[in-house]
């Protein structure tokens, strides 16, 4: 399978409507390059400030979720992006939703690993979901979840051809989104796309280099540092091709990696 995967790598605002407004754009521009995947930032809906989560946060079927459905059916994109969830009981999640673009229907993963403060916010998830797409089977990891490999191991495990990242990544870490999309890429035999936001929130400042690496860790797509939206094609078949030789999920020794689930080990 060969497609033209599209990487959006815009500033948020705290301002729903406008973030609304910058994807509607993003993505007819998308439409008319012929990209059949765009990616948003983390938390791309409703912006950045966990304090405000309370009173923007929706559940799935909510009208900011739906609103991107209709996007994706009308621009003909499969999309994926970073919103703030409200699930069951009031309980709030950063999120990525995963939208077909004949359906609009949106697919949720929930981030695992949290960063920081984030915790005081929102509670993780606890699942790793493979999503199947027109283009595809893909994985979705948020941000800090590409800091653990078990995450897009467990991932390409159950079939992902490609690993999705939405993340919201601040200086100094541009050194750490690098190192971990190419070595995920490697390590899995998959196509990575990360797609990082720019500007600044608060202490932070955020680097952008979103960008698309092969399963040679070969970098397809650089973003650099300003707001722009960028594409790329991408090649499944060369998912299979780099296996020869290192076939590092073949050759796992999974009776060997017992510590892996010891919450403490040698500690």
């Amino acid at each position: 399978m060969r497609f033209k995967i599209g990487l959006a790598q815009l500033r948020l605002s705290p301002d729903p409507k406008k973030n609304l407004a910058a994807a509607g754009e993003a993505a007819k521009t998308a439409g008319v390059s012929g990209v059949s995947l765009l990616v948003f930032p983390e938390m791309f809906l409703q912006g950045l400030d966990m304090e405000a989560l309370a009173g923007t946060a929706e559940p799935p079927e909510g009208p900011l979720v739906r609103a991107m459905g209709d996007l994706a059916v009308k621009e003909g994109i499969n999309l994926v992006f970073g919103f703030a969830e409200r699930g069951a009981g009031g309980k709030m999640y950063n999120s990525a939703a995963v939208v077909e673009r004949s359906t609009g229907k949106a697919h949720v993963y929930r981030k695992v690993h949290l960063f920081g403060k984030e915790g005081l916010y929102v509670e993780p998830g606890g699942d790793y979901p493979v999503f199947d797409l027109d283009v595809g089977r893909v994985g979705v990891l948020i941000c800090f979840d590409s800091e653990f490999p078990e995450v897009a191991r467990t991932l390409a495990l159950k079939g992902a051809q490609i690993l999705i990242c939405p993340t919201a990544n601040m200086v100094p870490f541009e050194p750490y989104q690098e190192v971990y999309m190419r070595a995920r890429a490697m390590e899995n035999h998959v196509h990575t796309a990360v797609c990082n936001t720019v500007g600044a929130s608060g202490e932070y400042k955020f680097f952008g280099r979103s960008g698309v690496r092969d399963p040679l860790g070969r970098t397809i797509l650089d973003l650099g540092y300003e707001e722009c939206v960028g594409f790329a094609w991408v090649d499944l078949a060369a998912n299979e091709a780099s296996r020869d030789g290192l076939d590092y999920l073949a050759k796992r020794r999974p009776e060997t990696y017992g510590a892996l689930v010891e919450k403490n080990p040698g500690r």
